[in-house]
């Protein structure tokens, strides 16, 4: 028998209020599965969707097929989901970052699609939810009929061989734990798996009651209610984790001494910094990825289409679009590269009397800027590929960003969906960045990860292709069927 996961969780949103912690929970329970409990790591998937990460709902339904492909008879498969739920016309959806109010039904994670696969050959079903969040910490984004409807129905719905594990009671709120940092459900529900007896199988239905007790007794203390639910369709004791044996304890903790000021300055003075004398090392960095790239990407079957190398870039010749998501995830960082957010008021022109007597509001125009000097190295690598009417064109992109005494590799690709070259539809399919010490630079660690990226790369290829064929097989039935 074995035991199968996926984890989801969606904290930030562009129309609606953000979650904090949904990231820090899914990816605590997860951990917690397997390194206290019999869950392994290639057979547990986490997304924790971001904003224009490209993760859309189809995406997320393939992915979940893929996953309960990999069962068989006896194992067991458990979704976990944090993040905000709604109900609409007696149908349940778990809200995406790029959820539309105004067409939820279409831009949110159908639950019913979900379960769908979840039950294929009447698997054990375990489902948890930390959803229907409190306006505390600014988890307050749906109607409270909404969100009550959302927990009512899961309560009632699942297969003859399911577990579903709800944060809170129809009516109430799940909240938030600001000094742990994470939702104070999921927290009772780790500590209560970490509290089981070593080697011994673990029930919900037992966790239910110590973890009901922990979230009692936090909101005791607060004045408020949360009152987690269980529902069980199963037939006799079916456990969904078992604990294993807790590692034997060191026998000495060793502790690092606390270094002055003075002398963790100097070992900042001592550390390498990225200068001039690191610049061929960067430009061999950026050759090294577009070959190793192009060597494992010609490897992979890619539905016989052609990806061509084009000559590195400078910095100032990254797509402007993409300077804007660039600029977003290095925020946090000193780059070497010059990185500039300018918003500049656009003038109005006033064409009449009467406008002179109303008031205009202004309306701005946010340009983004990413500089490096004339005697730094080309930084910038692309592949590109050209549609042939089914297969969109393709873009994908890798950026050696030097730092102060690291250096950040990002990665990337995007779509153009429009198959029409005068008219483009680029869609970002998927950012990620990764930084590097000059050590781990040198020792080419950037490629480690090339795999994962091209497999990334195929799945959303494979999604975009088939949207394709789904819109020409419905234009030639169309064409097929008389007009009226």
């Amino acid at each position: 028998m074995h035991r199968f996961a996926f984890f989801l969780s969606s904290e930030n949103y562009k129309h609606y209020s953000d979650t904090p912690y949904c990231h820090a929970d899914a990816e605590l329970l997860r951990k917690t599965l397997i390194e206290s409990c019999d869950y392994l790591p290639e057979n547990s998937i986490i997304l924790k969707l971001e904003k224009d990460d490209g993760n859309t709902n189809e995406q997320i339904l393939k992915q979940v097929a893929d996953l309960v492909t990999q069962t068989k008879d006896g194992d067991s498969i458990l979704f976990f989901y944090a993040g905000h739920g709604i109900a609409i016309d007696s149908n349940t959806y778990l809200v995406l970052p790029e959820t539309s109010p105004l067409n939820a039904a279409a831009t949110s994670l159908k639950l019913s699609e979900v379960n769908y696969y979840l039950s294929q050959n009447k698997r054990l079903n375990i489902r948890i939810f930390d959803c229907c969040h409190s306006g505390e910490g600014s988890r307050n984004a749906v109607s409270e009929n909404q969100a009550a409807e959302f927990m009512q129905a899961i309560l009632n719905e699942g297969n003859d061989c399911s577990l579903t594990f709800a944060s809170c009671a129809v009516h109430e709120k799940s909240y938030p734990d600001d000094a742990e940092c994470q939702g104070v459900f999921t927290a009772s529900l780790v500590n209560a798996i970490n509290a089981q007896k070593a080697d011994s199988d673990i029930y919900l239905e037992s966790l239910k009651i110590e973890v009901c007790n922990s979230v009692q007794a936090w909101c005791a203390k607060r004045g408020k209610t949360q009152t987690p639910t269980l529902r069980v369709q199963v037939t006799g004791n079916m456990p969904f984790a078992r604990r294993k044996n807790p590692p034997e304890p060191e026998a000495t903790l060793s502790t690092s001494p606390v270094l002055s000021r003075s002398e963790q300055l100097n070992n900042a003075r001592q550390s390498v910094v990225v200068d001039n004398k690191l610049y061929p090392e960067l430009t061999a960095a950026l050759n090294i990825i577009a070959t190793e790239f192009e060597k494992r990407i010609q490897e992979t079957d890619v539905y016989g289409i052609n990806i061509n190398r084009i000559e590195p870039k400078i910095a100032e010749d990254i797509p402007e679009f993409l300077k804007q998501k660039i600029i977003d995830r290095m925020k946090t960082y000193r780059t070497m590269h010059a990185m500039n957010v300018v918003r500049v008021e656009r003038p109005q022109i006033k064409n009449s009397i009467l406008s002179s007597f109303l008031e205009h509001r202004p309306i701005y125009d946010t340009n983004y800027y990413i500089n490096q000097k004339f005697e730094m190295p080309k930084c910038f690598q692309t592949f590109e590929s050209t549609t042939d009417g089914y297969i969109p064109s393709s873009s994908i992109f890798f950026y050696v960003c030097p730092l102060q005494t690291t250096i950040a590799v990002l990665m990337g690709y995007f779509f153009d969906k429009s198959f029409n070259a005068s008219e483009p539809d680029i869609k970002l399919q998927k950012v990620l960045h990764k930084v590097y010490s000059i050590s781990d630079f040198r020792n080419k660690e950037y490629v480690l990860g090339f795999d994962d990226f091209i497999a990334s790369f195929k799945l959303d290829l494979e999604l975009a292709i088939d949207e394709r064929l789904t819109y020409l097989a419905k234009e030639n039935q169309a064409a097929s069927k008389p007009q009226a």
